[in-house]
């Protein structure tokens, strides 16, 4: 299992379309079609592949009803939230 920081670091180096869906979906759970429409990309692939990647750094869950934060999806996006709250000071 990768700790929070190792999580944050690979989500800093992750593709465009992973951190996308890794950015709205720390706001709301949402469906693939919902993710796909907000993304504006006219191919689905690129958002699956970026679903799957968050799948396997254990931050989301994914099911028919759509996509959501795990537990440790929420403890690292609450980390980076503190995060940049600190260096904003």
């Amino acid at each position: 299992m990768m700790s929070t920081a190792e999580t944050i670091l690979r989500i800093a180096i992750a593709d465009s379309y992973t951190k996308f869906c890794w950015r709205y979906l720390s706001e709301h759970p949402a469906s693939v079609r919902e993710l796909h429409e907000a993304s504006g990309v006219e191919d689905w692939w690129p958002i699956k592949a970026g679903l799957e990647t968050l799948k396997r750094m254990r931050l989301i869950d994914l099911t028919d009803a759509g996509a959501s934060l795990t537990e440790f999806g929420k403890r690292v996006r609450d980390v980076q939230a503190a995060t940049r709250e600190l260096r904003a000071v």
